[in-house]
């Protein structure tokens, strides 16, 4: 376990990689419970888990853009898309997120916790590659701004 605990992978500690899945987590958390708090689908769990994904996802990217920038180098030109794992979390939860669409009638319910997920697993993206010192204002000031348009969605326009 300790050989684990002090393991560097192309120059990302242990600790680093469990510190972004737990940062990841606590902000999925955070939208999850902002929906599952207005008893809306795809609570706490859900979005805890788009959000940690993605943040594995882009940290297995980067491991493999290093180790293919350290092939290139020794074996010459390797063309590679250093983007191209994370561009499909975008994709995969665009089906997540249709699931959570439903419609009857005149009405569609669901966009808002579809675009939620959506939302969190860009997220999730941004703090894999390391970006968390501006997703985390970013997060806080997008769930404020949720909270104060549906005040201003139920005190003005239903």
């Amino acid at each position: 376990m300790k050989m684990i605990m002090e393991m560097t992978l192309y120059g990302m500690s242990f600790y680093e990689f469990m510190f972004r899945v737990f940062i990841a987590c606590v902000v999925g958390g955070l939208f999850g419970f902002e929906r599952k708090s207005r008893g809306k689908p795809a609570g706490m769990k859900t979005n805890m888990l788009a959000c940690a994904g993605a943040a594995i996802v882009s940290v297995i990217q980067l491991m493999i853009s290093n180790k293919t920038a350290e092939v290139g180098l020794d074996i010459g030109n390797i063309k590679a898309d250093p983007t191209r794992l994370t561009a499909q979390v975008i994709s995969g939860l665009g089906f997540l997120g249709a699931g959570v669409i439903m419609t009857g009638g005149n009405k569609v319910r669901g966009l808002t916790t579809a675009a939620t997920l959506w939302l969190v697993a860009i997220l999730g993206i941004g703090i894999g590659y390391g970006f968390y010192y501006f997703i985390l204002p970013a997060s806080i000031m997008i769930l404020l701004l949720s909270y104060l348009i549906k005040k201003f969605e139920t005190t003005f326009i239903e």
